[in-house]
This record gives C-alpha cells, structure tokens and sequence, in this order.
C-alpha cells in the first residue's frame, strides 16, 4: 500500500474525463507494472480541495503530474514504453512526458516524476545528457503521506495529501523562483486547509 492512510476518500462530484480518461490510463499501467506512484500536481490539489473537500477549484490546469518510485531508468523507460504501447499516449520532446490522446484532437501533457534509486541526493538528472536536473526532494514524503482516492468505481488511487502537496510546492518554489506559478498554489491549499475536512 502506498499510504500510511487506510481511508479511502470518496469524490463529491465527478471529475471531468479530460483529467479521468488520462488519470485512469496512467493509473492502470502502473497498478499492472507494480512501482510505487501517487499523483501530485495542480490536478492533485484540485482533485483534493474540489472534488473532495467541495472548496472552489485553483487554477485551470491541464496537464497530470505523477511521481514514481523507481530504481533505476530501465524502469522509467520500461513504464513509459507501457504507456505508449497503449496507443492512446505519444512521446513529448521533454523526456519526462507523454501525450495522452482525446478523440477531439486535445492532447493532455502526463509529467512521469521519477524519484529514488539513482537519485543524487534530493535530485535527479534526466539521461541521455544529464542535463535537464530536476529536484525531488519531498518525493518519498509525498508518497508516504498519499490518501487513497475513489476516482471512478472501480478504481482507487494514491494522491498527495495537502500537507504533501504544501511540501512538494514549496520545494518547488525554492528551485524556480523567478517564476510566478508556485505562490499561488501555496496560497491555495493554506487558504482552503482548515475548510477541507
């Protein structure tokens, strides 16, 4: 199990299918391949404050964000290579995403977040030149702390929980400070933390 969380928490109101169809994609080749995974994100904390807690929806995002503990790049090719043999994925120019195909022609970008194994501390350079570095510090943490969420019937999913979320986006906000997107998200959840129960 990848949560410390027995509960499993059930949506107020459905989620759209341009975030289901992708989630439930992703979320049914890795329960097949087996690596521990949670999803994170903008989704995550929309899919956390909105859909299950009922507060007012962040900011419109239209791409997932999945981390995945993994040992080794064998893996992460292995996971993205199952993905894609789906047909209903394509590869991305970034090596860490995949397009998920829609039939109206939309395309929704899947982040697959790899963390553990080859890991140089709390970062991670993404062969083959090793030049895009990505921090995960928090990944491990996040995936400890994961509730379990009832995404459609027959499917549960680990999601970072709020504190989780806080973690990741402040780790994140630390590496890209000259941009504008993570105070929001931060403002978000603690604006919304003491409602969502």
């Amino acid at each position: 199990m990848n949560s410390t969380s027995h509960r499993i928490f059930q949506l107020l109101k459905p989620l759209s299918p341009l975030v289901l169809e992708p989630l439930k994609a992703v979320a049914q080749t890795a329960n097949s391949l087996g690596p521990p995974y949670f999803l994170a994100g903008a989704t995550a904390r929309d899919l956390v404050l909105e859909n299950i807690f009922g507060r007012p929806p962040g900011k419109l995002t239209r791409d997932l964000d999945f981390g995945f503990a993994l040992s080794d790049w064998k893996e992460f090719e292995n996971l993205k290579a199952a993905l894609i043999s789906t047909a209903r994925f394509k590869p991305d120019r970034a090596i860490q995403r995949v397009l998920y195909q829609r039939s109206a022609g939309i395309s929704v970008g899947v982040d697959l977040i790899r963390f553990g194994g080859v890991q140089d501390g709390s970062v991670i350079s993404w062969p083959p030149n090793n030049d895009f570095v990505m921090n995960v510090a928090g990944f491990r943490e996040a995936l400890e702390s994961a509730i379990q969420v009832q995404v459609d019937t027959d499917l549960v999913i680990p999601v970072a929980s709020l504190p989780g979320l806080i973690i990741l986006k402040l780790f994140a906000w630390a590496d890209r400070k000259h941009e504008k997107r993570d105070a929001p998200d931060i403002l978000k959840i603690l604006a919304d933390y003491a409602d969502a129960k």
